[in-house]
C-alpha cells in the first residue's frame, strides 16, 4: 500500500519486473535514486532482475518521465568482465544509466557494514561462535549505510558530483578483524 510519510515523501511498494510500477516511482521526480539490490535474495532466485532487469527498467522509466537525474548504486568491482555475475550485472545498470540521456551519479560503494555484522554476530550469543568464510584474510571494503546515504544526499544536491562514477569505502578490514572486533565488545565467543 502507499504511504504518505510525515517528512512529505510519498513511500509506494512495487515490482521493479513491472513497467508500469517503475514508472510510478518516478513520475513527477526531478532526481531519483536507484538502491535496490538482489544481493543475499533466497537461493533460487535471480539476482538479475533485480540488479540489472530491474535496475535498467527503472532507468529507461526515468528517463521517459523527464528525470533530470539520476543516482544508481553499485559495487565495487562492477565491470563487464567482473568474475561475479552480481558485479556484471551491476555493471549492466551503471552503462545503462550512463546512455540515459540524463545527468546521472554511479556510486560504487563497499559491502554494507551493518548487513555483515548482523550476519557474523548471529551466532555470537546463541552458539558463541562468529562465522568467518574462508581465510578471513581478505582485505573487504565496507560502507555503513549511514555513510552511503549521505553519499546519496550529496550526489543529489552537488552538482559537482554529476555525471561521475564515486568509488566509496567507510573502511576496509578482513574478515577476522570484524570476527574479533565482534567478540572483544561481546567479552565472550570464538571465531568459526
Amino acid at each position: 500500500a502507499d504511504v504518505a510519510a510525515h517528512d512529505g515523501v510519498e513511500y509506494l511498494r512495487g515490482d521493479l519486473a513491472s513497467d508500469a510500477d517503475c514508472r510510478r516511482a518516478v513520475v513527477g521526480c526531478a532526481q531519483a535514486v536507484f538502491a535496490a539490490s538482489g544481493f543475499g535474495i533466497p537461493k533460487g532466485a535471480d539476482h538479475r532482475s533485480v540488479d540489472r532487469d530491474g535496475a535498467i527498467r527503472l532507468v529507461r522509466a526515468a528517463a521517459e518521465a523527464g528525470v533530470e537525474h539520476i543516482v544508481m548504486m553499485s559495487m565495487h568491482g562492477a565491470a563487464p568482465d567482473a568474475p561475479i555475475e552480481y558485479l556484471r550485472c551491476k555493471s549492466a545498470a551503471e552503462e545503462a544509466v550512463r546512455a540515459s540521456g540524463m545527468a546521472w551519479t554511479v556510486v560504487r560503494m563497499g559491502a554494507i557494514l551493518e548487513q555483515r555484522l548482523a550476519i557474523m554476530s548471529g551466532g555470537l550469543e546463541t552458539k558463541g561462535k562468529v562465522p568467518v568464510f574462508g581465510s578471513g584474510t581478505a582485505p573487504v571494503t565496507f560502507t555503513s549505510a549511514h555513510d552511503a546515504a549521505a553519499v546519496v544526499v550529496r550526489a543529489l544536491s552537488d552538482p559537482a558530483l554529476r555525471n561521475r562514477v564515486i568509488e566509496w569505502g567507510s573502511g576496509t578490514w578482513t574478515s577476522q578483524e570484524v570476527a574479533e572486533a565482534l567478540i572483544a565488545r561481546a567479552g565472550h565467543g570464538r571465531v568459526q
